[in-house]
């Protein structure tokens, strides 16, 4: 298990729950609003308004894909489907935008601009 948890500067930290460093994300130019950890993948929402989306490997995390929110900071995220999708709640806004993450990476495959995650489905 691990424990991630973000700062006022824009960094993640990933540590075992012993407490033991696991990595340290550097990203964001703002505070960390969310994280979330799906099957494969783990996201970070932050007040500079974008979406940093990492691929894990055992303990290491793979910087794959940059989402920017066209409004607003995110005030939450989630993964759902597994990893398949990726929803999140913008600042005063009531709606829950959601990014069809499968069907993003079929499509920058299809010009070899795809990530890999060792078995992403």
């Amino acid at each position: 298990s691990i424990v991630v948890s973000g700062t006022s500067e824009g960094r993640v930290s990933i540590r075992t729950t012993t407490g033991e460093a696991v990595a340290m994300l550097e990203d964001h130019a703002g505070p960390i609003t969310s994280v979330d950890i799906g099957d494969q993948l783990l996201a970070t929402s932050a007040a500079d308004r974008t979406i940093r989306i990492y691929a894990q490997h055992g303990d290491e995390c793979t910087p794959v894909l940059t989402l920017r929110s066209p409004s607003a900071d995110l005030r939450k995220i989630r993964f759902l489907e597994g990893d398949k999708c990726l929803a999140g709640l913008v600042r005063d806004e009531r709606v829950v935008r959601v990014w069809r993450l499968q069907e993003l990476r079929n499509r920058l495959s299809k010009l070899e601009l795809d990530w890999d995650s060792s078995g992403f489905e």
